[in-house]
């Protein structure tokens, strides 16, 4: 039993089609007990999750070796080899249990039809700021998964037809949209989450990804677990058709002192930065002393006594945008 509330939803549950056949029944008769390995006490969403996937009984939790009379292991439905999943009609019978029960218990509450999931606020992660406020600007709604219960989140993404998030365990979510629903994934990486896309391909989701990450403190061997630095690039300015902002340089400075900090190896990590990040800033940084230069430019034409000092104006500008 996992804690992660992504991998919960997708891979805790695949034992669960067993209680739902005639056969379980009639082991229950005979008073068979549904136990669960869980080092850490079950949270109430964790309950929430079994409830709503038909487990009606106590599910005890074991903690250390035991010996049983039986022991009945259902076939998960749900299986991972080389890293591809492969899944049978029980796993999505799981999953459309859930959402009939999240739907019957629900409060009727009405939510936007695009929504953003933000992982802000959560352990005082704030990674994906700039991308929620950028989208609350194109009429998202951004909520918070985090602080609702499992039968809100299942409620409310029943009536998205554009869902928007950060991949990872938060894009898991996607498991509870109708077949066919957009699904916008911001890459916090250069890699990809091969979850997300069994998930895309099991929902049947006009699925695209956004690149907006220069995430160069990820170790390559355990990427998903940061440190991540997301911002509006080019590629998110042109998919929503705005305007390309100024890259966040005090951000990113602050994000490479900090994270670099906590590495305490800074030069081993300078030698191991992704090549395609190295691209990535150097471009930006091409990018704000070209802006420096229009900017420089502009004061020239406006004030020609200026054009003396050209050379002199340019870098200092050019040195102050880069300190």
């Amino acid at each position: 039993m996992t804690n992660v509330y992504g991998h919960m939803i997708g891979d805790c549950i695949r034992w669960l089609w067993f209680l739902q056949t005639d056969e379980y029944r009639r082991f229950k008769k005979e008073g068979v007990k549904l136990l669960c390995i869980s080092l850490d006490p079950l949270k109430n969403w964790q309950k929430e999750i079994f409830s709503l996937a038909g487990v009606e009984e106590e599910v005890i939790r074991v903690t250390e070796p035991v010996i049983v009379k039986r022991l009945i292991v259902p076939t998960p439905s749900l299986t991972t080899t080389e890293e591809q999943n492969y899944y049978r009609k029980e796993y999505v019978d799981t999953i459309n249990l859930m959402i009939t029960n999240a739907l019957s218990r629900g409060s009727g509450k009405r939510y936007a039809t695009k929504l953003f999931l933000s992982r802000s606020g959560w352990k005082n992660e704030k990674s994906d700021l700039s991308i929620s406020q950028m989208l609350h600007k194109q009429g998202y709604q951004i909520v918070y998964p985090h602080k609702m219960s499992v039968t809100e989140q299942i409620c409310m993404l029943q009536q998205v037809e554009v869902l928007a998030s950060t991949e990872g365990n938060i894009s898991h979510n996607a498991l509870f949209l109708r077949d066919g629903t957009k699904m916008e994934i911001f890459r916090k990486t250069l890699h990809v989450n091969k979850y997300s896309l069994f998930i895309n391909e099991l929902k049947h989701l006009d699925a695209i990804y956004i690149d907006c990450s220069l995430s160069i403190w990820t170790n390559r061997e355990n990427w998903w677990c940061g440190p991540f630095f997301l911002y509006i690039n080019k590629a998110v300015a042109d998919y929503y058709g705005i305007e390309k902002p100024r890259f966040p340089i005090r951000k990113f400075k602050k994000y490479v002192w900090n994270k670099a900090l906590r590495k305490n190896d800074i030069a081993f990590i300078l030698q191991n930065i992704d090549g395609q990040y190295a691209d990535i800033l150097q471009s930006e940084l091409v990018d704000i002393r070209q802006r420096n230069k229009k900017i420089v430019d502009s004061l020239c034409r406006i004030f020609p006594i200026l054009k003396r000092k050209y050379k002199g104006i340019y870098n200092t500008l050019n040195r102050l945008s880069i300190r």
